[in-house]
């Protein structure tokens, strides 16, 4: 068997087309999904995505394990993924409870959210795929969700609606409102980063059809992006004077103030602000699922729970990702994840300037919001980008975890 995946033909096949295929059959499942969910509601049980995902994955470990890649990767991977289950059957010696089967499979799929883009990331990085294979299907499917989501803007189309009709906001078909966050904080970093570089009308174009078509999303999280992408584009862009750049701030500001004012995304807010409070309106309801849930969870747990952490309930408890992470693992876990995405997908040197941006929003918008850092939906989206960034003439740094 180890031959055969050293052939010339398999590996050709896997360098020049296996990343591609892989994005074209993960959107595809994650539509037909969303399609699922909203017409017969889904589960564990009838998730094609999450299936056809977990053969991918099965078969890149056993790749890795074969051609002895990323040995030491993988075993801080296993140490990453027993953390929550060891706190799990602490609780059950404890209590004197009964094993939950359906809890240890919650634990384990969550846990696999989190390494999930690290693990496709060690892949495609192992295969040395070139570039100019994988951008044309990277490209294509963020073009083609935003051009559907403009669409369903212009014409109205319910079926896109980010929040059902509640409130504004349209969305492509395949996942929930974070998660979308991320994914469109991944293609215009991504379009970002090709505009400044290449400059080209092409990549410009398709930058302000990202723009627009994240922008109308209508979620808290994906606006604060865009005003911090905006900073970090007026900072970038050096041939503009100090005064044109603060005047350009100032237009952005306006802007994002006209658009929330006329989308009605301010009313709502300004609604939920006069009946619960500020902090209700800010965060969404979180201060209250903090109060509901992480408080009592906190409650519960032994002095061990600090370091391995220990969830009880469904993941996630409190929708915001620092937190999650921490109830999950423990500090034990939670400093074992930033290390590895240090080492892996965020192998960044201090002169890639927009990896280093792309990182300080994911650790922000994470932390604020729900299913950044275990977001399986965007996995493959996340590491293909931090790939093209590592490569590309910004700046690159090798990853060190893959030493045998």
């Amino acid at each position: 068997m180890k031959s055969y995946l050293n052939s010339s033909g398999i590996k050709n096949l896997f360098r020049r087309h296996g990343v591609s295929y892989a994005m074209s059959l993960f959107f595809i499942l994650d539509v037909v999904n969303f399609y699922t969910d909203q017409t017969q509601g889904l589960n564990s049980s009838n998730s094609i995505s999450y299936y056809g995902k977990g053969i991918v994955e099965v078969i890149l470990i056993l790749i890795l394990l074969i051609r002895g890649w990323g040995r030491s990767f993988l075993l801080m991977i296993l140490c990453f993924s027993i953390i929550p289950i060891i706190a799990y059957g602490l609780s059950i010696y404890s209590t004197s409870a009964t094993i939950s089967y359906n809890h240890l499979f919650q634990l384990f799929k969550e846990g696999n959210k989190y390494i999930f883009p690290m693990l496709l990331f060690v892949g495609i990085q192992s295969f040395k795929f070139r570039w100019g294979d994988i951008k044309v299907i990277f490209e294509s499917i963020f073009i083609l969700s935003a051009v559907i989501v403009i669409v369903a803007f212009a014409f109205d189309l319910s079926y896109f609606y980010t929040y059902d009709g509640n409130r504004f906001g349209f969305k492509p078909p395949f996942s929930t409102q974070n998660e979308i966050t991320f994914f469109w904080m991944i293609g215009v970093t991504y379009f970002g980063s090709v505009m400044l570089k290449e400059k080209s009308i092409k990549y410009t174009v398709s930058l302000i059809l990202l723009l627009f078509a994240s922008l109308i999303l209508g979620t808290k999280a994906i606006a604060l992006y865009l005003f911090c992408y905006s900073l970090f584009m007026f900072f970038s862009i050096k041939r503009i004077s100090i005064n044109q750049k603060i005047l350009g701030i100032v237009l952005t500001i306006i802007a994002f103030c006209i658009f929330a004012y006329v989308s009605g995304i301010f009313s709502f807010f300004y609604v939920r602000y006069l009946d619960q409070g500020l902090l209700y309106a800010i965060t969404s309801k979180r201060n209250l699922l903090f109060e509901q849930s992480v408080i009592p969870l906190l409650a519960q747990w032994k002095w061990y729970n600090i370091f391995i952490g220990g969830t009880y309930v469904d993941m996630p408890v409190s929708e915001m990702g620092l937190v999650d992470l921490y109830l999950f693992s423990g500090l034990i876990g939670f400093g074992l994840f930033f290390i590895l995405l240090r080492q892996t997908i965020f192998a960044f040197t201090r002169k890639n300037a927009i990896g280093l941006f792309f990182v300080s929003q994911y650790i922000l918008i994470g932390s604020l919001a729900g299913h950044i850092f275990s977001s399986g939906i965007n996995a493959i989206y996340l590491a293909v980008l931090c790939y093209y960034l590592q490569q590309s003439n910004l700046g690159h740094s090798p990853v060190k975890v893959l030493k045998k």
